[in-house]
């Protein structure tokens, strides 16, 4: 199983990328302008705002439990704990 650190990872990864996607998306309604500009095409469509944030949230997610799992194998796959290691 995946250890508990890439499991705390995991959770304030989900937590900041969700406050990511509202705070983007609220900013933007209420006249904030994003310098993004891929970000900045989507917010016209909130399916497809919130679809992309969810897809790369989902992606990211599954490079810190693999790259977790993996590094039992290999201390390369374990590059980013020591950066982390002070949370």
């Amino acid at each position: 199983m995946v250890e508990t650190k890439g499991k705390v990872y995991s959770v304030v990864f989900l937590a900041f990328s969700f406050l990511d996607a509202l705070t983007t998306w609220v900013g933007a309604h209420k006249g904030f302008s994003e310098t993004n500009p891929i970000v900045a095409s989507r917010l016209s469509d909130p399916g497809l705002f919130f679809g992309s944030f969810a897809f790369f949230t989902v992606l990211g997610l599954l490079v810190i439990l693999v790259s977790g799992y993996m590094s039992r194998f290999s201390r390369v796959f374990g590059y980013l704990s020591p950066h982390f290691s002070s949370c």
